[in-house]
């Protein structure tokens, strides 16, 4: 496919980044919204808040699977082209948006730390299961995808509930 066919296609590279970021995220074509995703679905249905918390760290593990080398081009990029800094701000908005959901739901499930509001919890969460996060433990500092899996999911439990940590040894923390 040539140059001008792509930019017919899409646009703008605005467009073409975008197009790109919405197929890896969601890892197919179909134009359904990340909570309306069976793992999402499934994920703030689970009674069980570690039940919960597993399912979030392994939907975003298979998300930045597919997507957090392209995410850590947009987020490098993004610093020079206003274009790509705002697919990129969109992107954290994004994913902002779902973890304030997921911890409205983990609240309702169990108490969450002292002076810890779901509002906060998104926030740590967006720090535990961002892209930068998994791209320099995983990347660049060489840690397989399950044992980013069991720290997330044990960092997770740790700073925003009081339930007690699991024992699930490093990468065995299920789905």
């Amino acid at each position: 496919m040539g140059e001008q066919t792509v930019y017919y296609a899409f646009g703008t590279k605005r467009g073409i980044l975008t197009a790109a970021l919405d197929l890896c995220v969601a890892g197919d074509d179909e134009p359904v919204p990340t909570l309306e995703r069976p793992w999402a679905r499934d994920a703030i249905a689970d009674p069980d808040p570690l039940g919960q918390l597993r399912r979030q760290v392994a939907g975003a593990g298979e998300i930045y699977l597919r997507a957090a080398p392209l995410l850590d081009v947009v987020r490098g990029a993004a610093t020079t082209d206003p274009d790509l800094a705002e697919v990129w701000n969109t992107n954290v908005r994004q994913r902002l948006t779902v973890l304030r959901v997921f911890a409205e739901a983990l609240a309702r499930k169990t108490p969450l730390r002292d002076g810890l509001t779901c509002e906060l919890a998104a926030d740590v969460a967006l720090t535990i299961l961002s892209p930068e996060t998994y791209n320099l433990l995983v990347h660049r500092r060489g840690w397989s995808h399950a044992r980013w899996r069991g720290w997330a999911f044990d960092a997770l439990v740790g700073m925003l509930t009081t339930l007690p940590r699991p024992h699930d040894g490093p990468g065995e923390v299920g789905t």
